[in-house]
């Protein structure tokens, strides 16, 4: 699927709006942005067929962008108190999709990544592949996105976007 796709669908919606809002809650963001309006504007942009992106295309090079992108989020949140369930089941995801595994009501296109020989060698190892993953950056979070994706390879993609807020 594209982006555009994604960012309606009724099953990603409800997720995308309270992983912005975890996003922005310790987003350290200029004072004369507004950060409700920037992340409606960014949603905007990216419901726009003409761009073409694709969710292979976005997610490929992921254990590069997720530790510029996803763990700063991770480690603030930790630091304020606040949990990070949404954002494991973000890299519970990618990890998925990277190490090519089965997940029940279907398995997640390919994704290309420098880790994905070493993570698709390891097969459905939740524990290896996400201290593989992150357990140098933070091996909590390493330890939670295992968790999660335990989750996801018992009960597909439903477990990924849960909207309880575990700490």
């Amino acid at each position: 699927p594209t982006i555009a796709e994604a960012v309606v669908d009724p099953r990603v919606v409800p997720f995308l709006a309270v992983y912005v809002a975890d996003v922005l809650e310790v987003a350290d963001l200029p004072a004369r942005v507004d950060g409700a309006a920037f992340a409606a504007e960014a949603q905007r942009r990216f419901a726009n067929p003409a761009t073409g992106h694709t969710c292979v295309q976005v997610g490929a090079d992921g254990s590069e962008k997720l530790r510029q992108r996803l763990l700063p989020v991770v480690a603030e949140r930790r630091r304020r108190g606040l949990g990070t369930r949404r954002c494991s089941s973000v890299a519970a995801a990618w990890l998925a999709a990277v190490a090519g595994l089965d997940v029940p009501g279907g398995t997640p296109p390919a994704v290309d990544d420098p880790l994905a020989d070493s993570l698709r060698a390891i097969g459905p190892d939740s524990r290896a592949l996400a201290h593989v993953a992150f357990a140098d950056d933070d091996a909590a979070f390493a330890d939670e996105v295992a968790a999660t994706l335990d989750a996801v390879l018992r009960d597909g993609v439903d477990a990924l976007t849960e909207q309880d807020e575990r700490p």
